[in-house]
């Protein structure tokens, strides 16, 4: 990873289905780091959301949000938001 990226949940931290929740107006954005985006939470990394960017989470687990990033749909780590590194905006 380079120095403006960031990936604060290591492969282990996969949380289950059984605990996704659905948003409405929930934004999420890094506003300082490239955030890792993967296709399962805790799961291959498939790509980058650039710092930001703006995009809508349509769920979540503990531990990961859902979000569209260039027509993908894939997870980034919730982890960054209770270090001050994701930032949420409600609508």
């Amino acid at each position: 990873m380079g120095m403006m990226e960031m990936d604060t949940t290591p492969a282990m931290s996969m949380d289950s289905y059984t605990s996704l929740v659905s948003l409405e107006g929930c934004m999420v954005f890094s506003p300082i780091y490239n955030v890792v985006f993967r296709a399962t939470p805790g799961g291959d990394d498939i790509g980058r959301v650039k710092y930001g960017t703006v995009k809508e989470s349509m769920a979540r687990t503990p531990n990961w949000f859902m979000v569209e990033n260039d027509g993908v749909y894939g997870w980034i780590s919730a982890l960054g938001h209770s270090r001050g590194q994701l930032r949420l905006i409600f609508r």
